[in-house]
Order: C-alpha cells, then structure tokens, then sequence
C-alpha cells in the first residue's frame, strides 16, 4: 500500500470528536509476550523514553505494561528500564518493531512487538496478549 492509499484509508476511518473532526486516526495492534531472561546482547539494544518529563508513563507504555501484568509482570524493572528492538533499516532510518524490559527480581523479559511472532520461538514464551491502541495525530477545529 503505498502514501496516497494509505492517505486515504485513514481518511475513511475518520471520526467526530466533540472539538471536531479527528484526522489520520492511526489503529496500533502490538503483541505482548514474556520469556525467560533474555541477556545476550541486551546492552547493545537502546533505551526509550517511556515516560513524560513530569514522570507519568506514556499512554502507549501504559497499556503494553497493563498487558505483560497478564503474564506476571510485576511492575518493576529494577535496573532493567524498557528498551527499542529496531527495525531493519529503509530510506527514511530505523523503526521501532518492538520494546522489550525486565521483571527486576528474576530477570524475565517482557516483549511487545508490532506485529505478531509466528515463527517458532526456540525459547519457552507465554503470550500474546493482544493489544489495540488508537491515536488521533490531528484535529480539525469544529466551525
């Protein structure tokens, strides 16, 4: 699919909003799993922002953390903080296929990925759980 179809697909799924039109609605399925601790090359993956500068966790974050809850996470990350699994590279740089963090008692890691795993894991993972989020990126004032 290229710009201008995608252009208008989002377009079609366009909603009002009490302020007015609600543009380029984006819908965002990611996968959430758990494995076993994960080492290996962990100090080579970047860190990500996962919070605001007054400290609250981004919408985004919040709900990929609601949904490793399901599969045992508990709340912490010890000194693990959550990290970017990049993409493969393309003309406009790297994308985000995913994020990854640590249980901070026992290491197990957490991985939320945007797009589904269906290759055969050589390691023992629990999981999916589905998570859908939506964002507006803009809004056209009401006249």
């Amino acid at each position: 699919m290229n710009r201008e179809e995608m252009m208008r697909k989002l377009a079609q799924i366009s909603r009002k909003s009490e302020y007015g039109n609600l543009k380029d609605e984006v819908v965002e399925t990611w996968f959430v799993y758990s494995a076993p601790p994960l080492d290996a090359g962990w100090e080579l993956l970047m860190p990500t922002c996962y919070r605001t500068q007054d400290g609250k966790v981004l919408p985004r974050f919040e709900a990929l953390f609601r949904a490793a809850m399901e599969l045992g996470w508990e709340g912490d990350f010890g000194q693990h903080e959550p990290k970017i699994i990049p993409s493969y590279p393309s003309e406009t740089g790297f994308g985000v296929t995913g994020y990854c963090w640590k249980q901070g008692n026992n290491g197990t890691t957490f991985i939320a990925l945007a797009s589904e795993f269906k290759d055969k894991w050589s390691i023992d993972v629990e999981g999916p759980v589905v998570v859908r989020l939506s964002s507006s990126r803009h809004i056209e004032p009401k006249k």
